[in-house]
């Protein structure tokens, strides 16, 4: 389809494009005035086409040159051979839609080069100039021209995308069609609209601009009234007939507005020509046409035959041909008014009042539906007169109820001449003044005359605020009830405001002073100056200059050579600062900076999205380092000293950080890895002070010598190396590494999972636990956890371990095979201790239920508050029980010992050996002696102070047991304990009578403590 005939084939036989569709729309509308269906697709447009598809190829082959190449045939082959075959079957040679138009010039050559200027579609300049070409040829021959519009809607990239064709569409239309074609940018305006971005932002300031208009809608397909939601709607039409047409929900195709059309134009031009229960919105209260007050309409009522149904067929908006339909065509014969009040959302419209119809008999539903409309999404509707100097002009996009620029200036010619002034000292300063475009907007508006400090006094100029309401359709309210903004909503008033001026700026600038750019006012966005529409905003820093940023676009920031701003709001945005120091923002979105070797010193500012920082083949892996400055992260090109600063960095990753970082070479540094190339720090052999950072997981290691090292907040990865160090892991789950060598160490730890990890030098045999107590000057003693290699002599101490473990403990020593020693694995490890043949002092902990062994040597071994059980084993210790039930274990020849205890159900156990026969038991003041033969003894400290501080119990191995209550039956027996411990019923006779008699035992005197059975024997 290299040929330009051919590919016009193409789009007609596919139906496609808006030539295609507007030459089939044309065809079948010339066929059917004679009574034959050309529709597309149909048998006899097969035919029809597929012979001309046949005529052509032998006029090209007719064309054959002497060189074996092919002419393509010119407009009077073409044209001949069409209207042969249109009159073949049975239509008339203008059903052809080009034979009026291209007959119309003056002369063969001229239609000929117009012929072969319609089929090649070189430039966006040429289309409008194709377009308006069909329109002066359609126009008189009582074509309708919407159906012209509607074909180029359907295919709006294949026509027109920039407003740079002004020119050409002034140049080139004729004052025949002047009446025609006033509306023509207007109605385009609306069909190629694809939503009002930049209105995104002042709604963030207002609230959302949609509110409700109200007509009447009939059921005409029995599934019950249906309707389009607005977000899903491409209706626009004049709800509340104040000359602007806003995108609202919409009746489904299916259904029916109830209407008149009072002027008799055909059309159905605003809400005052629809009908609704109540009236509102400049409708018709549909009570007004109940004649004979019956509550219903019928033929009885005096305006039944001029009552109308709109069926929006295709959903537009515009009344057209065959839409309009009489209550009779329908076979619609009564209204019943009687409306019940209801409240339904169907697709956000609000369903007020439900009725019903007959049609064909039947009852059918009708309900007064309040329509969801867009405020500020519009385009103008109302009467006009084009000045066609304007098309020359710069033109913007409309919103709310602020008329399209052209057609502002062509109801307002003071507009018009502020423009032509603006675009006078902008191609002479190379610039627009800020002022007085400022003041353009404002008249463009109808705000300039209002007093600036009418809006109270926190708002600098009470016009922005004015233009605001006028751009949205909707008014301010602080706090919802008064006009006047405060101070915070002043503040972000001004900031939408001058968005909206900047956005305007650059709008301008690329339809005059700019080449580089051009502005397409129906999607309200910036083209190249090849016609490409890219998928956002194109801003070239070296012609705008400094600070331009837009809203809700994917855009494309191109610096120059010089320091400039690019910023944008929102999108996916694609942002070259180039040389110079930029500044660049692309705000939420997922966007991505390119750099090159050479660009400067930059500043990037991000506030969301997954971004990029994307680096050319001039700058490698090699050449970057990652640094921290505060809280922002520096990324230094140490061969040309570029630097990329991205502010905020480090208050939050998630939202200030670049997700990647991607090089030439493929190699991606993800947000991860770049924190953790920033949070990796290294000493010295000397003695060293490393502090890691707060937000991030850090690694320090601090090789040798007595570092003081501190990882803060994050996962940290902490070797303190050799030297005697200190190592502070902060909150976070840290881990401690160590090897064999490494000196004696001090870790404090606060909160978090925590490890410490020996290397493969260190084996599980080398480590013993325990456990040293740290008394202070305030009653406090802090006890600590020792981690003692017993072949190398370094410790690791945990501080404050035991005062609580769930805060100061390390959750998990690992060794290199495997072995992973648990809080509880140590407590035990703590609570079982085993001494020398020196004198040890073994302590417990509290709260563990301590086994301690002091072996041989005059040991000190204390339990604490556990059930613990001590053995001082030989020599002479002193044994401290605590608290607890604790035991206390004594074998003959184990030396003179000393118990104290102080709590709890206790016991001493003697190892066989040792029998009731061997021990003497005697007062020492206030202390319990027991004495064993052989020169043994056990003294128990102040016995006979407090009952807290006696043993409960003495056990022997033959089974022989006495309590601490037996002591003084002892004691009394000289010190011995007897063989028989038989307590003393009775000491006196007793001799039963005649009468009964009655013997009564103590029971308060000891059991028998060999467990021997007592008899009573009565005799007579």
């Amino acid at each position: 389809y290299e040929d330009p005939y051919g590919r016009l084939g193409k789009e007609i036989s596919e139906d496609k494009g808006w030539q295609g569709e507007f030459a089939n729309d044309f065809l079948e509308s010339g066929a059917s005035d004679s009574g034959k269906n050309f529709k597309a697709g149909e048998d006899d447009w097969k035919a029809l086409n597929l012979a001309l598809a046949q005529r052509y190829l032998d006029a090209y082959k007719a064309n054959q040159n002497t060189d074996g190449t092919y002419d393509s045939p010119n407009w009077e082959q073409v044209q001949d051979f069409h209207n042969e075959e249109y009159e073949d079957a049975e239509l008339s040679a203008d059903d052809w839609f080009p034979n009026k138009m291209l007959d119309d010039q003056a002369s063969d050559a001229e239609r000929d080069a117009m012929w072969q200027d319609f089929l090649v579609n070189e430039s966006i300049s040429d289309l409008m100039e194709d377009a308006l070409d069909v329109l002066d040829a359609a126009i008189p021959s009582d074509m309708d021209v919407f159906n012209y519009y509607d074909a180029i809607k359907k295919d709006p990239e294949g026509f027109l995308a920039q407003i740079d064709a002004s020119n050409e569409f002034a140049k080139n239309t004729g004052a025949a069609i002047v009446g025609n074609i006033e509306n023509f940018l207007d109605n385009f305006t609306k069909t190629f609209l694809d939503g009002a971005k930049l209105i995104q932002s002042i709604r963030q300031g207002l609230g959302e601009a949609n509110t409700l208009a109200s007509p009447i809608v009939l059921d005409l397909d029995g599934d019950g009234v249906t309707t389009t939601s607005l977000s899903g709607s491409s209706a626009f039409f004049d709800l509340d007939s104040n000359g602007f047409a806003t995108q609202t929900g919409w009746v489904s195709a299916t259904d029916g507005l109830l209407a008149i059309d009072l002027n008799s134009n055909g059309e159905i031009d605003n809400s005052s020509e629809l009908f609704s229960v109540d009236g509102v919105n400049n409708t018709i209260d549909i009570d007004t046409y109940d004649t004979n007050s019956d509550f219903k309409l019928n033929s009885s009522d005096t305006d039944w035959a001029n009552i109308k149904i709109w069926v929006d067929a295709n959903g537009n908006g515009f009344t057209e041909t065959g839409e309009l339909k009489s209550l009779d065509d329908l076979n619609i014969t009564e209204l019943d008014l009687a409306f019940t009040s209801t409240s339904v959302d169907d697709n956000g419209n609000w369903v007020g009042y439900t009725g019903s119809f007959t049609m064909d008999g039947n009852t059918e539903d009708m309900a007064d539906v309040w329509f969801s409309h867009d405020t500020a999404n519009s385009h103008y509707v109302g009467d006009y007169t084009m000045d066609w100097g304007t098309l020359s002009l710069p033109t913007l996009r409309g919103y709310g109820v602020v008329a399209d620029l052209h057609i502002a200036m062509s109801m307002d010619s003071t507009v018009k001449t502020m423009i032509e002034d603006l675009v006078s000292d902008a191609e002479t300063n190379g610039s627009y003044d800020r002022s007085d475009f400022t003041d353009m907007l404002y008249q463009w508006a109808g705000v300039l005359n209002i007093s600036p400090d009418s809006r109270g006094r926190h708002l600098d100029d009470a016009r922005m605020i004015e233009f605001i309401e006028k751009f949205s359709n909707q008014p301010f309210l602080q706090n919802g009830s008064t006009s006047n903004p405060l101070s915070q909503a002043s503040s972000q008033i001004e900031t939408i405001f001058n968005n909206i001026v900047d956005t305007s700026i650059v709008k301008f600038e690329t339809q005059t002073i700019n080449t580089n750019f051009s502005y397409n006012i129906f999607q309200d966005a910036i083209v190249s100056s090849t016609g490409e529409m890219y998928g956002g905003f194109i801003l070239n820093a070296s012609s705008f200059g400094d600070a331009y940023q837009l809203e809700n676009t994917n855009d494309t920031f191109l610096g120059s050579s010089t320091g400039e701003t690019l910023s944008s709001l929102s999108g996916d945005d694609t942002l070259l600062g180039g040389a110079g120091n930029d500044n660049l923002y692309g705000g939420s979105g997922n966007d991505t900076y390119y750099f090159s070797a050479g660009d400067g010193e930059d500043v990037i500012r991000e506030t969301s999205g997954t971004d990029a920082i994307v680096f050319d083949d001039t700058v490698s892996v090699s050449d970057i380092l990652y640094t921290r400055i505060g809280k922002n992260l520096i990324i230094n090109n140490t061969t040309t000293g570029d630097s990329i600063t991205v502010e905020n960095w480090f208050n939050n990753n998630s939202v200030y950080g670049i997700e990647e970082v991607r090089f030439a070479d493929d190699t991606v540094h993800t947000l991860a890895d770049i924190n953790a190339f920033i949070g990796t720090f290294e000493g010295t052999t000397g003695n060293d002070s490393l502090t890691g950072w707060d937000e991030l997981s850090d690694t320090l290691d601090g090789l040798a010598g007595n570092d003081d090292i501190n990882g803060l907040g994050g996962d940290d990865n902490i070797t303190g190396g050799a030297g005697d160090d200190t190592l502070q892991g902060g909150t976070g789950n840290d881990v401690y590494y160590f090897s064999a060598g490494d000196g004696n160490d001090v870790i404090t730890e606060t909160s978090g999972v925590d490890a410490i990890v020996f290397d493969e030098g260190v084996s599980v045999s080398d480590i013993n636990y325990r456990m040293e107590s740290e008394p202070t000057a305030y009653s406090v003693t802090y006890n600590h956890l020792i981690i003692e290699n017993i072949v190398t002599g370094d410790t690791i101490k945990v501080k404050n371990w035991f005062n609580d473990t769930s805060k100061y403990a390390i959750e998990e020593v690992r060794f290199n095979d495997s072995t992973v020693h648990d809080v509880n694995d140590i407590a035990t490890f703590i609570a079982t201790q085993t001494g020398d043949e020196s004198a040890n002092t073994l302590e417990g902990s509290d709260n563990t239920d301590n086994i301690l062994y002091g072996l041989a040597g005059n040991d000190t071994l204390t339990g604490k508050s556990g059930n613990d059980v001590l053995t001082g084993g030989t020599g002479n210790d002193t044994l401290n029980g605590g608290a607890g039930n604790d035991t206390y274990h004594f074998a003959l020849g184990d030396g003179v010992d000393t118990i104290t205890d102080t709590a709890g159900v206790d016991k001493i156990v003697f190892a066989s050996g040792i029998d009731k026969t061997n021990i003497t038991l005697s007062q020492s003041t206030n202390d319990l002696v027991i004495s064993i033969t052989g020169g043994d003894q056990i003294t128990i400290s102040s016995w006979f102070s407090s009952d807290d501080n006696k043993v409960e119990t003495f056990e022997f191995s033959s089974g022989f047991y006495f309590n601490s209550e037996h002591v003084d039956v002892i004691l009394d027996n000289s010190g011995i304990v007897p063989t028989n411990f038989a307590p003393v019923v009775m000491d006196n006779t007793v001799e039963g009578g005649d009468s009964f008699t009655a013997i009564a035992l103590n029971i308060n005197e000891p059991l028998d403590l060999e467990n021997d059975t007592l008899t009573i024997t009565v005799t007579s």
